[in-house]
């Protein structure tokens, strides 16, 4: 059991530290002119406590996020979480991947054709989420050592680098609700929900779990621990490096800090880094909507062939470029989140209140 918590730990952590993750905690190291704690705390609020608030709901759901929703009703609490998925990966989160990779590989020097990337990459991740069983596997035991040990290498040279923090040009609370927003814009707060059932589900085909909230917080202890503690290395390489970054868009911000850093050697292993985080983000995002989109239709539709479909629908958008999926991503959060905190605590209060009752603590 230990061994199954330490590996689903750390499959949880590149679920996801993907394309994101990769570029907002940079942007707010900028941001933060030397005031890193203010900027990590403020990140730290809406990139992790809102995630582990995720997965702490879901595992008092016994580890099925679909119960979550039940309080909206028998229509809706089928449509919203739909609507989530949609916003988040084929319009969000999955084109994103794509772009940051692809643009990676751009400024490195590489002449990459747009639609033949997106098709490889498609294809790759179509690859590796066939091989359901084996998920847990691959994310856990091979894609995060190497997304951690690349990471920690490239962030080291940033860190025997001169240090040079920027002009704070932000007041302290404009800074705090900047890097709280820059985590909100992550997405993981939506992630935590459905990651968490899917890790369930995958974990149930080997082991009975007698106790799955257990086992869910306990893995979410390891991922949350792994980010906080690369989330504030990369904002404070971010910090000491805001004059060389702060005129790069958002997609350039890692490749041009370790381009800056360690020139075109330590650039190279950033290719590594943002193409298997990403890649392992994407073979997450599209079992979460697949598996879900099969259990609402009671599998009218096979898994792989939904699989296809996903992948069809975060290709299409990924072709728009960048700036557009963000665009997307952008108004849907500032709808959707404030609509997820509210039935996420609602739904906890009531099934601490059901369990209150049942042990004749609390009568209402």
């Amino acid at each position: 059991m230990s061994k199954q918590i330490f590996v689903t730990g750390i499959a949880l952590f590149s679920m996801f530290f993907g394309g994101g993750n990769l570029i907002y905690p940079l942007s707010v190291g900028i941001l933060s002119g030397g005031s890193i704690f203010l900027a990590f705390m403020g990140f730290l609020i809406s990139a992790i406590v809102l995630p582990f608030l995720g997965v702490l709901t879901v595992s008092l759901h016994e580890g099925r996020s679909e119960k979550v929703f039940e309080i909206l009703g028998s229509k809706l609490s089928k449509v919203f979480p739909i609507v989530l998925l949609m916003f988040w990966i084929p319009l969000g989160s999955a084109p994103r991947c794509i772009n940051l990779v692809m643009s990676s590989y751009e400024l490195y020097g590489f002449n990459v054709h747009k639609i033949f990337f997106v098709l490889l990459y498609s294809f790759i991740v179509y690859f590796i989420t066939i091989h359901k069983t084996k998920i847990i596997e691959i994310l856990g035991l091979v894609m995060t050592p190497i997304i951690v040990t690349s990471i920690f290498w490239v962030l080291f040279s940033c860190l025997l680098s001169d240090w040079r923090f920027g002009d704070k040009n932000l007041s302290s609370l404009h800074l705090f609700s900047e890097s709280v927003i820059a985590g909100l814009k992550t997405q993981d707060f939506v992630a935590a929900f459905f990651f968490s059932s899917v890790i369930c589900d995958l974990v149930e085909k080997d082991t009975v779990l007698k106790d799955k909230g257990r086992f869910i917080l306990l893995s979410c202890g390891i991922g949350v621990t792994l980010l906080s503690i690369v989330y504030f290395i990369m904002i404070f390489c971010g910090a000491i490096n805001s004059s060389y970054l702060e005129n790069l868009s958002g997609d350039q911000l890692l490749f041009g800090l370790l381009n800056h850093v360690g020139g075109q050697k330590v650039a190279l292993s950033t290719l590594f880094v943002i193409t298997f985080s990403c890649l392992s983000t994407s073979v997450a995002l599209t079992v979460v909507i697949s598996n879900y989109i099969c259990k609402v239709t009671n599998h009218f539709c096979s898994f792989n062939l939904v699989v296809c479909l996903t992948i069809l629908a975060s290709a299409i958008p990924a072709t728009l470029g960048f700036q557009v999926v963000s665009n997307i991503i952008t108004p849907s959060m500032e709808i959707l989140y404030p609509l997820l905190l509210l039935i996420s605590l609602i739904s906890m209060i009531k099934v601490c209140s059901k369990k209150y009752n049942a042990l004749g603590i609390y009568k209402g």
